[in-house]
């Protein structure tokens, strides 16, 4: 969490690095897969993401002392990923089977019910 007058700066940093990553991402990595194996593109991640995890284990505070009641939401999150899934796997397949297939309509009905 940031402090309020750091905000600003945190929104525009992160903007920034989501902003320049869609633009060096493909041609770095037509380069690599130009002139190297394209296994080098995941092998690249696994230390960046070892050291974000780790990173992540040890900065994180953890949350379940201050509230040590607190419980897991199993049904929301099972209406999440029936209604995220509907609609992820009703819109991949409209442009493949159509709009107007019943499997298309009734994932994307049911997807946007839950």
């Amino acid at each position: 969490s940031f402090p309020r007058e750091k905000r600003g700066t945190a929104m525009g940093i992160f903007g920034l690095v989501m902003i320049t990553a869609p633009a060096i991402g493909p041609t770095l990595s037509g380069f690599i897969v130009e002139y190297y194996d394209w296994r080098l593109l995941f092998e690249m991640i696994l230390p960046l993401a070892v050291i974000s995890l780790l990173l992540g284990i040890w900065k994180s505070k953890n949350v379940m002392q201050q509230n040590k009641n607190a419980t897991l939401d199993y049904f929301s999150i099972i209406l999440s990923s029936i209604g995220f899934g509907g609609l992820l796997y009703g819109f991949s397949s409209a442009s493949s089977d159509g709009w107007t297939d019943q499997v298309v309509l009734i994932t994307l009905i049911v997807g946007a019910i839950a």
